[in-house]
């Protein structure tokens, strides 16, 4: 049996068509798994975001 690392995982995320909120959910429960310091995690949170989602949430 293969043991998935929740770091592979975390970096595969893609929102796509998810609503951001459930998106974040289900990114913030598998980025708890893992070691990645906080600005690693910002970084891949915004880099798996949708074009939409980066709109909404970037400071204006």
């Amino acid at each position: 049996m293969y043991h998935i690392r929740p770091e592979f995982i975390l970096l595969q995320l893609k929102q796509g068509d998810l609503p951001l909120e459930g998106f974040t959910i289900m990114f913030q429960l598998v980025a708890h798994t893992t070691s990645y310091p906080d600005d690693a995690l910002c970084a891949f949170y915004d880099a798996s975001l949708n074009a939409t989602a980066l709109e909404r949430i970037s400071p204006r």
